[in-house]
């Protein structure tokens, strides 16, 4: 083998080398730019991405307990106004009932009180009279009266109504009563004691319907 010659570069060409290694480095450190940019451009993308994909994640968490809370809330609330209906509708109830009572008190009350001021009336005490003479003589039948016993004052209203029949004064007897005898048989009646059975029974009634209404 024979060995080249060799000779020293000259500076010319020296700087060409130096020149070529300098523009090499520069395309270098350009591309290693580029690549950080491409490289923090992708991170920044994908870091935005995963952070929407995450807020989104969150947003709809939050949805659905905030959609579950209010839901919960609402029923609460359907829940306290249910009750609170059924409490006012039980107290509407015993309301009503309480004036239903005190109504029907008052009427039958009133009722009382009104028939109480009729039969002091002359003429009511000896339309009643009468009316229990014609009674008795129905019960008595066919039993004929022996006499028939009543107040002079009544007597002096009635006497005719009750003409041909017996009559005889009997100042022993209240105004508005009446006594029929018949042979052994005596019917005897009269407006007071009539109007206090009455008022007993009305009094009763009223007893028994309002303690029934409180017990429910």
């Amino acid at each position: 083998m024979i060995a080249k010659s060799f000779s020293f570069p000259r500076p010319g060409e020296i700087d060409a080398v130096r020149g070529g290694r300098c523009d090499d480095a520069g395309e270098t450190a350009v591309a290693l730019r580029e690549a950080i940019a491409r490289g923090y451009a992708d991170g920044l993308a994908q870091g935005r991405r995963a952070a929407e994909t995450e807020a989104r994640a969150i947003a709809e968490n939050a949805r659905r307990e905030g959609f579950n809370a209010g839901r919960i809330e609402a029923q609460a609330q359907v829940e306290q106004a249910a009750n609170a209906l059924r409490e006012a509708f039980t107290e509407f109830e015993q309301v009503r009932a309480q004036i239903v009572c005190q109504a029907e008190s008052f009427c039958v009350e009133l009722v009382l009180a009104t028939v109480a001021s009729l039969i002091e009336s002359d003429t009511v005490r000896a339309e009643f009279a009468s009316r229990v003479v014609v009674k008795a003589l129905e019960v008595l039948a066919p039993e004929p009266p022996r006499a028939i016993y009543l107040n002079p004052a009544d007597r002096a209203l009635i006497g005719d109504d009750l003409r041909g029949l017996p009559l005889k004064d009997d100042s022993t007897l209240a105004p508005g009563y009446a006594r029929v005898e018949a042979g052994r048989l005596v019917v005897e009646g009269g407006i007071d004691s009539a109007f206090e059975k009455i008022k007993l029974a009305m009094l009763d009634v009223s007893e028994r319907r309002t303690h029934g209404s409180g017990s429910r």
